[in-house]
Protein backbone atom coordinates (compact mmCIF):
# COMPACT_ATOMS: atom_id res chain seq x y z
CA UNK A 1 0.00 0.00 0.00
CA UNK A 2 3.15 2.25 1.02
CA UNK A 3 4.24 1.84 -2.88
CA UNK A 4 0.74 2.26 -4.42
CA UNK A 5 0.43 5.98 -2.24
CA UNK A 6 3.89 7.09 -3.25
CA UNK A 7 3.41 6.23 -6.84
CA UNK A 8 -0.03 8.35 -6.70
CA UNK A 9 1.36 10.84 -4.66
CA UNK A 10 4.13 11.12 -7.95
CA UNK A 11 1.46 11.03 -10.23
CA UNK A 12 -0.08 14.12 -8.14
CA UNK A 13 3.14 15.58 -8.55
CA UNK A 14 3.39 15.56 -12.27
CA UNK A 15 0.44 17.26 -12.57
CA UNK A 16 1.21 19.62 -10.12
CA UNK A 17 4.19 20.50 -11.85
CA UNK A 18 2.63 20.81 -15.21
CA UNK A 19 0.29 23.05 -13.07
CA UNK A 20 3.15 24.87 -12.20
CA UNK A 21 4.35 25.67 -15.82
CA UNK A 22 1.16 27.01 -16.59
CA UNK A 23 1.08 29.06 -13.97
CA UNK A 24 4.28 30.45 -15.20
CA UNK A 25 3.03 31.06 -18.78
CA UNK A 26 -0.04 32.60 -17.57
CA UNK A 27 2.01 35.41 -15.34
CA UNK A 28 4.10 35.69 -18.43
CA UNK A 29 0.80 36.48 -20.62
CA UNK A 30 -0.90 38.62 -17.98
CA UNK A 31 2.75 40.93 -17.50
CA UNK A 32 2.40 41.54 -21.67
CA UNK A 33 -0.86 41.77 -22.04
CA UNK A 34 -0.68 44.55 -18.79
CA UNK A 35 1.91 46.14 -21.29
CA UNK A 36 0.66 45.99 -24.44
CA UNK A 37 -2.80 47.51 -22.85
CA UNK A 38 -0.89 50.40 -21.13
CA UNK A 39 0.88 51.01 -25.01
CA UNK A 40 -2.13 51.49 -26.76
CA UNK A 41 -3.81 53.50 -24.19
CA UNK A 42 -0.83 55.75 -23.93
CA UNK A 43 -0.61 55.38 -28.03
CA UNK A 44 -4.28 56.46 -28.28
CA UNK A 45 -3.53 60.02 -26.29
CA UNK A 46 -0.62 61.26 -26.68
CA UNK A 47 0.28 59.09 -30.20
CA UNK A 48 3.15 57.68 -28.68
CA UNK A 49 3.66 55.00 -25.54
CA UNK A 50 4.68 57.55 -23.20
CA UNK A 51 3.07 59.36 -20.15
CA UNK A 52 2.49 62.62 -21.33
CA UNK A 53 1.94 64.69 -24.70
CA UNK A 54 4.99 65.86 -26.01
CA UNK A 55 4.66 69.69 -27.71
CA UNK A 56 7.32 68.71 -30.00
CA UNK A 57 5.05 66.44 -31.82
CA UNK A 58 2.15 69.16 -32.53
CA UNK A 59 3.71 72.71 -33.65
CA UNK A 60 2.15 74.87 -36.41
CA UNK A 61 -1.16 76.47 -36.55
CA UNK A 62 -4.74 74.94 -35.97
CA UNK A 63 -5.20 73.82 -39.96
CA UNK A 64 -1.42 72.10 -39.81
CA UNK A 65 -2.74 69.92 -36.40
CA UNK A 66 -5.94 69.53 -36.73
CA UNK A 67 -7.31 68.66 -39.76
CA UNK A 68 -6.94 65.24 -42.07
CA UNK A 69 -4.04 66.50 -43.83
CA UNK A 70 -1.92 66.80 -40.82
CA UNK A 71 1.46 65.50 -40.92
CA UNK A 72 2.29 65.96 -37.34
CA UNK A 73 3.01 63.25 -35.05
CA UNK A 74 0.43 63.55 -32.63
CA UNK A 75 -2.85 65.35 -34.52
CA UNK A 76 -6.51 64.53 -34.34
CA UNK A 77 -6.20 61.12 -36.00
CA UNK A 78 -2.85 59.82 -34.14
CA UNK A 79 -4.30 61.64 -30.31
CA UNK A 80 -7.02 61.92 -28.09
CA UNK A 81 -5.13 64.98 -26.10
CA UNK A 82 -4.79 66.95 -29.40
CA UNK A 83 -8.07 65.93 -30.76
CA UNK A 84 -9.69 67.92 -27.32
CA UNK A 85 -7.06 71.07 -27.75
CA UNK A 86 -8.28 71.36 -31.17
CA UNK A 87 -12.30 71.26 -30.24
CA UNK A 88 -11.28 73.37 -27.45
CA UNK A 89 -8.55 75.94 -28.34
CA UNK A 90 -10.54 78.29 -31.50
CA UNK A 91 -8.18 80.85 -33.76
CA UNK A 92 -10.21 84.02 -33.60
CA UNK A 93 -11.86 84.64 -30.27
CA UNK A 94 -10.14 83.18 -27.32
CA UNK A 95 -13.32 82.10 -25.77
CA UNK A 96 -13.73 79.95 -22.78
CA UNK A 97 -14.61 76.44 -24.25
CA UNK A 98 -15.41 73.05 -23.11
CA UNK A 99 -15.68 74.19 -19.64
CA UNK A 100 -12.26 75.00 -18.78
CA UNK A 101 -11.04 78.53 -18.09
CA UNK A 102 -9.00 78.89 -21.41
CA UNK A 103 -8.91 82.27 -23.14
CA UNK A 104 -6.33 82.49 -25.34
CA UNK A 105 -6.72 81.98 -29.17
CA UNK A 106 -4.42 79.48 -31.34
CA UNK A 107 -2.73 82.76 -33.26
CA UNK A 108 -1.09 82.27 -36.41
CA UNK A 109 2.41 81.54 -35.26
CA UNK A 110 1.43 80.80 -32.17
CA UNK A 111 2.26 77.00 -31.71
CA UNK A 112 5.51 77.06 -33.62
CA UNK A 113 7.16 75.36 -30.49
CA UNK A 114 4.34 74.15 -29.72
CA UNK A 115 3.27 75.96 -26.67
CA UNK A 116 -0.19 76.91 -27.51
CA UNK A 117 -0.88 73.39 -27.40
CA UNK A 118 1.53 72.95 -24.11
CA UNK A 119 -0.76 75.92 -22.18
CA UNK A 120 -4.30 74.50 -23.52
CA UNK A 121 -3.86 70.39 -22.76
CA UNK A 122 -2.34 71.84 -19.13
CA UNK A 123 -5.96 73.32 -18.34
CA UNK A 124 -8.08 70.75 -20.16
CA UNK A 125 -6.10 68.33 -17.64
CA UNK A 126 -6.97 70.27 -15.35
CA UNK A 127 -10.72 70.31 -15.64
CA UNK A 128 -10.58 67.12 -16.49
CA UNK A 129 -9.76 65.60 -13.12
CA UNK A 130 -12.10 67.67 -11.87
CA UNK A 131 -14.56 64.71 -13.04
CA UNK A 132 -15.01 60.86 -11.19
CA UNK A 133 -13.32 58.45 -12.59
CA UNK A 134 -13.56 55.03 -12.98
CA UNK A 135 -12.57 52.63 -10.49
CA UNK A 136 -11.14 50.14 -12.83
CA UNK A 137 -10.51 50.47 -16.65
CA UNK A 138 -12.65 47.65 -18.20
CA UNK A 139 -13.24 46.43 -21.97
CA UNK A 140 -16.95 47.83 -21.21
CA UNK A 141 -15.11 50.87 -19.95
CA UNK A 142 -13.37 51.70 -23.08
CA UNK A 143 -15.65 50.53 -25.60
CA UNK A 144 -18.73 52.88 -23.82
CA UNK A 145 -16.26 55.57 -24.71
CA UNK A 146 -15.81 54.35 -28.08
CA UNK A 147 -19.51 54.32 -28.51
CA UNK A 148 -20.17 57.89 -27.19
CA UNK A 149 -17.23 59.66 -29.51
CA UNK A 150 -18.76 57.72 -32.65
CA UNK A 151 -22.81 59.10 -31.01
CA UNK A 152 -21.23 62.50 -31.17
CA UNK A 153 -20.27 62.96 -35.06
CA UNK A 154 -22.89 65.14 -36.43
CA UNK A 155 -24.94 66.07 -33.64
CA UNK A 156 -23.68 69.70 -33.17
CA UNK A 157 -23.73 70.56 -36.81
CA UNK A 158 -26.12 73.62 -37.50
CA UNK A 159 -27.36 72.66 -40.87
CA UNK A 160 -28.51 68.86 -40.30
CA UNK A 161 -28.93 68.36 -44.06
CA UNK A 162 -25.02 68.72 -44.06
CA UNK A 163 -23.47 66.07 -46.72
CA UNK A 164 -20.45 65.88 -44.06
CA UNK A 165 -22.24 64.05 -40.86
CA UNK A 166 -18.89 63.01 -39.67
CA UNK A 167 -18.16 66.04 -38.37
CA UNK A 168 -17.02 66.28 -34.25
CA UNK A 169 -17.56 69.27 -32.72
CA UNK A 170 -19.78 72.58 -33.49
CA UNK A 171 -20.05 74.62 -36.99
CA UNK A 172 -22.84 76.78 -39.00
CA UNK A 173 -22.00 75.19 -42.30
CA UNK A 174 -20.34 71.88 -43.49
CA UNK A 175 -16.47 72.94 -42.94
CA UNK A 176 -13.92 72.98 -40.13
CA UNK A 177 -11.27 76.00 -39.43
CA UNK A 178 -10.70 76.41 -35.88
CA UNK A 179 -12.62 79.97 -35.73
CA UNK A 180 -15.66 79.87 -32.97
CA UNK A 181 -18.37 79.08 -35.51
CA UNK A 182 -16.42 76.46 -37.47
CA UNK A 183 -14.80 75.09 -34.05
CA UNK A 184 -14.94 70.92 -35.84
CA UNK A 185 -12.89 68.53 -36.76
CA UNK A 186 -14.09 66.60 -40.09
CA UNK A 187 -13.57 62.56 -40.02
CA UNK A 188 -14.91 62.21 -43.27
CA UNK A 189 -11.69 61.25 -45.92
CA UNK A 190 -10.25 59.67 -42.67
CA UNK A 191 -12.93 56.95 -42.70
CA UNK A 192 -13.89 57.30 -46.55
CA UNK A 193 -12.39 53.87 -48.30
CA UNK A 194 -8.85 54.32 -48.44
CA UNK A 195 -8.91 57.23 -46.17
CA UNK A 196 -5.85 56.38 -43.05
CA UNK A 197 -9.14 56.08 -40.52
CA UNK A 198 -8.30 57.15 -37.00
CA UNK A 199 -5.68 55.47 -35.17
CA UNK A 200 -6.27 56.74 -31.92
CA UNK A 201 -9.86 55.00 -32.16
CA UNK A 202 -7.96 51.47 -33.49
CA UNK A 203 -5.82 51.76 -30.04
CA UNK A 204 -8.27 51.95 -27.82
CA UNK A 205 -10.16 48.85 -29.75
CA UNK A 206 -6.95 47.09 -29.38
CA UNK A 207 -6.91 47.94 -26.11
CA UNK A 208 -10.22 46.96 -25.19
CA UNK A 209 -9.38 43.45 -26.54
CA UNK A 210 -6.34 42.94 -24.46
CA UNK A 211 -8.23 43.58 -21.63
CA UNK A 212 -10.74 40.86 -22.34
CA UNK A 213 -7.66 38.67 -22.81
CA UNK A 214 -6.20 39.56 -19.71
CA UNK A 215 -9.57 38.64 -17.79
CA UNK A 216 -9.50 35.42 -19.54
CA UNK A 217 -6.07 34.91 -18.42
CA UNK A 218 -6.74 35.43 -14.74
CA UNK A 219 -9.70 33.70 -14.29
CA UNK A 220 -7.70 30.76 -16.03
CA UNK A 221 -4.87 31.57 -13.44
CA UNK A 222 -7.29 31.38 -10.36
CA UNK A 223 -8.69 27.91 -11.76
CA UNK A 224 -5.18 26.73 -11.80
CA UNK A 225 -4.34 27.57 -8.51
CA UNK A 226 -7.19 25.98 -7.56
CA UNK A 227 -6.66 22.91 -8.78
CA UNK A 228 -3.47 22.87 -7.52
CA UNK A 229 -4.76 22.79 -4.03
CA UNK A 230 -6.68 20.04 -5.13
CA UNK A 231 -3.79 18.35 -6.03
CA UNK A 232 -2.22 18.92 -2.68
CA UNK A 233 -5.19 18.02 -0.30
CA UNK A 234 -5.38 14.27 -2.60
CA UNK A 235 -1.64 13.67 -2.26
CA UNK A 236 -2.27 14.26 1.31
CA UNK A 237 -5.55 12.09 1.50
CA UNK A 238 -3.52 9.68 -0.03
CA UNK A 239 -0.44 10.05 2.54
CA UNK A 240 -2.73 9.61 5.57
CA UNK A 241 -4.16 6.54 4.28
CA UNK A 242 -1.07 4.83 3.88
CA UNK A 243 -0.19 5.94 6.85
CA UNK A 244 -2.80 4.78 8.64
CA UNK A 245 -2.72 1.20 7.19
CA UNK A 246 0.81 0.59 8.53
CA UNK A 247 -0.11 0.99 12.08
CA UNK A 248 -2.98 -1.89 11.64
CA UNK A 249 -2.08 -5.05 12.77
CA UNK A 250 -2.05 -7.73 9.93
CA UNK A 251 -4.19 -9.86 11.78
CA UNK A 252 -7.04 -8.09 12.70
CA UNK A 253 -8.81 -4.66 10.83
CA UNK A 254 -11.78 -3.31 10.90
CA UNK A 255 -11.89 -0.94 8.19
CA UNK A 256 -14.90 1.57 7.86
CA UNK A 257 -16.22 3.03 4.34
CA UNK A 258 -14.05 6.15 2.87
CA UNK A 259 -17.16 7.97 3.15
CA UNK A 260 -17.03 7.53 7.20
CA UNK A 261 -13.58 8.65 7.22
CA UNK A 262 -14.43 11.70 5.21
CA UNK A 263 -17.48 12.90 6.78
CA UNK A 264 -15.51 12.92 10.43
CA UNK A 265 -12.83 14.79 8.75
CA UNK A 266 -15.01 16.64 7.56
CA UNK A 267 -16.68 17.58 10.55
CA UNK A 268 -13.82 18.49 12.05
CA UNK A 269 -12.39 20.57 9.67
CA UNK A 270 -15.57 22.97 10.24
CA UNK A 271 -15.20 23.10 13.88
CA UNK A 272 -11.44 23.79 12.75
CA UNK A 273 -12.15 26.47 10.67
CA UNK A 274 -14.38 28.62 13.49
CA UNK A 275 -10.33 29.46 15.17
CA UNK A 276 -9.63 32.90 13.64
CA UNK A 277 -6.46 33.48 16.08
CA UNK A 278 -3.15 31.52 15.26
CA UNK A 279 -2.69 31.26 19.06
CA UNK A 280 -5.97 29.69 19.42
CA UNK A 281 -5.14 27.20 16.75
CA UNK A 282 -1.58 26.31 17.64
CA UNK A 283 -3.64 25.64 20.96
CA UNK A 284 -4.47 22.33 19.44
CA UNK A 285 -2.05 19.65 18.01
CA UNK A 286 -4.69 18.35 15.11
CA UNK A 287 -4.83 22.22 13.73
CA UNK A 288 -2.02 24.10 11.90
CA UNK A 289 -2.50 27.62 10.97
CA UNK A 290 -2.02 28.83 7.08
CA UNK A 291 -2.00 32.68 7.40
CA UNK A 292 -1.42 32.56 3.34
CA UNK A 293 -5.35 30.91 2.89
CA UNK A 294 -7.04 32.60 -0.04
CA UNK A 295 -10.33 32.51 2.38
CA UNK A 296 -9.74 34.22 5.81
CA UNK A 297 -12.48 32.02 7.43
CA UNK A 298 -10.00 28.92 6.97
CA UNK A 299 -7.11 29.77 7.88
CA UNK A 300 -6.95 26.64 11.01
CA UNK A 301 -7.30 24.19 9.11
CA UNK A 302 -6.67 20.24 10.01
CA UNK A 303 -2.93 19.27 10.18
CA UNK A 304 -1.89 15.65 8.81
CA UNK A 305 -1.70 14.35 12.22
CA UNK A 306 -5.00 15.85 13.03
CA UNK A 307 -6.40 13.97 9.88
CA UNK A 308 -4.69 10.73 10.72
CA UNK A 309 -6.49 10.70 14.73
CA UNK A 310 -9.79 11.28 12.70
CA UNK A 311 -9.32 8.33 10.36
CA UNK A 312 -8.36 6.10 13.61
CA UNK A 313 -11.40 8.00 15.23
CA UNK A 314 -14.03 6.92 12.95
CA UNK A 315 -12.22 3.46 12.73
CA UNK A 316 -12.87 2.66 16.46
CA UNK A 317 -16.48 4.12 15.96
CA UNK A 318 -17.66 1.61 12.90
CA UNK A 319 -15.14 -1.10 13.85
CA UNK A 320 -16.35 -4.59 14.32
CA UNK A 321 -19.78 -3.68 12.69
CA UNK A 322 -19.79 -5.53 9.79
CA UNK A 323 -18.26 -8.65 11.56
CA UNK A 324 -15.95 -9.04 9.05
CA UNK A 325 -12.45 -9.76 10.69
CA UNK A 326 -9.36 -11.15 9.86
CA UNK A 327 -8.34 -13.00 13.07
CA UNK A 328 -6.13 -15.96 12.85
CA UNK A 329 -6.16 -15.53 9.31
CA UNK A 330 -2.21 -15.58 9.25
CA UNK A 331 -1.02 -18.17 6.75
CA UNK A 332 -1.84 -19.33 3.09
CA UNK A 333 -3.75 -22.57 4.01
CA UNK A 334 -5.88 -20.51 6.80
CA UNK A 335 -6.60 -17.86 4.18
CA UNK A 336 -7.96 -20.43 1.74
CA UNK A 337 -9.65 -21.91 4.79
CA UNK A 338 -11.97 -18.90 5.11
CA UNK A 339 -12.23 -18.44 1.54
CA UNK A 340 -13.16 -22.31 0.86
CA UNK A 341 -16.76 -21.01 -0.28
CA UNK A 342 -15.53 -18.45 -3.03
CA UNK A 343 -16.72 -15.12 -1.24
CA UNK A 344 -12.65 -14.04 -1.35
CA UNK A 345 -12.91 -12.74 2.33
CA UNK A 346 -8.95 -13.17 2.72
CA UNK A 347 -6.32 -11.98 -0.02
CA UNK A 348 -2.50 -13.10 0.06
CA UNK A 349 -0.16 -9.97 0.01
CA UNK A 350 3.70 -9.94 0.37
CA UNK A 351 4.92 -7.70 2.72
CA UNK A 352 7.92 -5.46 2.50
CA UNK A 353 8.06 -3.35 5.01
CA UNK A 354 10.35 -4.64 7.35
CA UNK A 355 13.55 -6.91 6.86
CA UNK A 356 12.35 -9.66 8.96
CA UNK A 357 8.79 -9.97 7.18
CA UNK A 358 10.50 -9.01 3.52
CA UNK A 359 9.05 -11.64 0.64
CA UNK A 360 6.69 -13.41 3.42
CA UNK A 361 2.78 -14.10 2.56
CA UNK A 362 0.72 -12.73 4.68
CA UNK A 363 -2.71 -13.16 4.81
CA UNK A 364 -5.22 -9.75 4.95
CA UNK A 365 -8.85 -8.87 5.31
CA UNK A 366 -9.85 -8.40 1.35
CA UNK A 367 -12.43 -5.87 2.40
CA UNK A 368 -9.78 -3.65 3.71
CA UNK A 369 -7.49 -3.82 0.94
CA UNK A 370 -10.00 -3.38 -1.26
CA UNK A 371 -11.23 -0.22 0.38
CA UNK A 372 -7.85 1.44 0.61
CA UNK A 373 -6.84 0.51 -3.00
CA UNK A 374 -10.28 2.91 -3.47
CA UNK A 375 -9.16 5.29 -1.45
CA UNK A 376 -6.15 5.69 -3.13
CA UNK A 377 -7.58 5.84 -6.72
CA UNK A 378 -10.05 8.23 -5.35
CA UNK A 379 -6.97 10.92 -4.54
CA UNK A 380 -5.73 10.37 -7.57
CA UNK A 381 -8.46 11.48 -9.68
Amino acid sequence: MRQAANDIIKKLLDQAQELKQQKIDAIAALGADNAAISGNIQSAFFAEAKGELNKENAKGNWGAVCTYASTTKANVLTSVAVTAICLCQDTDAGNANCGHTLTTQWSAGGNNAGEAVATSWSAIKTACEKRKLPEHITSKTIRAAIAQFKSRLGLSLTHKTTTKPLILGETDASTCDGTAAKLCIDYTDALATGGKGITWLSNLEQAADLVDNATGTAAHFRLLTAQQKQLVSQAEQAHTFARYAATLPATTIHQPPLQDIEAKQEVAEKECNKKDKDTDCAANPKYKWDREAEDPKKRCTLSEQGKQKEAEQATQETGGKDGKTNTNTTTQPECEAVNKDGKNRCGEEKRGDSKSDKDTVKCRHSLFSRKLKLALMVAAF
